[in-house]
């Protein structure tokens, strides 16, 4: 895993479509745009993950030593820097997740290395995880608050970056999908529709499509089957009409498509 093929994954994963109701390249909405920059704003956080990963790889530092939340936490930080609101929570949470899940991929490591990474982050990691929500005011204050997560209930009950994503999934549908890692059936659906000859973008737009259709958004699963781009264009400027957006369902739309580009695609 190197930044080359993270660039190539949070491109697949913003510009894939249609994704009604989530950042798209055919959206006439600015959030395409605001989704590469939160991955592009990630990159130096990308980097120091990696050689942590390197490290990791040489036995000179343990999995709970590789700080995942706070490469979460920066990733979120940097994106608000550049774009203020505007950044997208859920991609920049899950790209440190992403990292990690290639790099398991090509050394052919399965996915509960990702699962166990999160479960021994350390609380200072949750900590700095929640602080960064926290300053960020809103819904996301608000969202702790529902979880009834603060920087010093997480440190004084020694809560892991997975215990505060459980608890945050719990709160908020904003959260529900970062640790849904099982995508390997995802991904195997969208290799047929690029082997059937569909552009890479397009068959990486599945795993969302296949999400929003288990979320009770009917039909869209045959629309794209189908191929109906039009269609799910008109469904895209619907649900953005009525306010209904689902970039909670990017993050594993990202997971396909990290372990799509360390496959070579």
């Amino acid at each position: 895993m190197d930044t080359r093929l993270f660039l190539k994954a949070i491109t697949y994963a913003c510009g894939s479509y249609p994704k009604p109701g989530a950042p798209h390249r055919l959206s006439l909405d600015s959030d395409f745009e605001y989704c590469m920059i939160t991955g592009f704003a990630a990159l130096r956080t990308v980097e120091s993950l990696l050689s942590a990963l390197e490290k990791l790889a040489r036995g000179s530092v343990t999995l709970g030593d590789l700080g995942l939340g706070k490469a979460m936490a920066a990733c979120v930080e940097e994106a608000s820097k550049e774009i203020g609101h505007r950044l997208i929570v859920e991609v920049a949470l899950a790209i440190p997740i992403s990292v990690l899940l290639g790099w398991a991929e090509q050394r052919g490591e399965g996915i509960s290395i990702v699962s166990r990474a999160l479960a021994l982050a350390p609380p200072d990691d949750s900590r700095e995880l929640v602080e960064v929500l926290h300053s960020l005011g809103g819904e996301y204050a608000y969202d702790l608050e529902r979880a009834d997560l603060s920087p010093r209930r997480v440190v004084v009950e020694g809560m892991s970056v997975d215990d505060v994503l459980e608890m945050l999934g719990k709160a908020s549908t904003r959260y529900r999908y970062l640790k849904h890692l099982d995508v390997h059936g995802m991904l195997a659906t969208c290799m047929r529709y690029v082997e059937g000859g569909r552009p890479a973008a397009e068959a990486l737009a599945y795993p969302f499509i296949h999400m929003l259709e288990l979320e009770g958004v009917k039909g869209v699963e045959e629309l794209f089957e189908k191929r109906n781009i039009l269609e799910l264009l008109k469904l895209d400027a619907a649900l953005r009409k009525r306010g209904s957006r689902y970039n909670y369902l990017v993050p594993p739309s990202l997971y396909v498509a990290t372990l799509a580009a360390a496959r070579g695609l």
